[in-house]
């Protein structure tokens, strides 16, 4: 059962407002934190990773700043090896072919 805490919020005064701008960026980090490195997701983790990030920065939290960051790198040097593999790949693919014709 899942329950919507911003039900019913009305927008009253700037204090408020700012507090709900708040929740509602650290409710949507809660929400991108359960990631998977490189499904067919890779792409939506590394944009809600620079999400995490930016919000994370204005709060000035620079650890958990740090470890999305760190997760960032991950994922990119995952995904290069992943195309590595695969160019390598297609290239024994074209010399095995090239051998056959000679």
């Amino acid at each position: 059962m899942q329950v919507d805490l911003m039900k019913g919020f009305t927008k009253s005064n700037k204090e408020m407002n700012s507090l709900y701008v708040d929740f509602n960026k650290m409710a949507q980090i809660l929400a991108v934190g359960h990631y998977s490195n490189l499904t067919e997701n890779s792409y939506q983790s590394l944009f809600n990773l620079h999400q995490a990030v930016d919000v994370f920065l204005g709060f000035k939290n620079q650890r958990n700043a740090g470890a999305c960051y760190m997760n960032l790198g991950c994922l990119v040097t995952r995904q290069a090896m992943l195309e590595y593999a695969k160019a390598k790949e297609y290239m024994e693919a074209a010399i095995s072919i090239q051998e056959h014709i000679i």
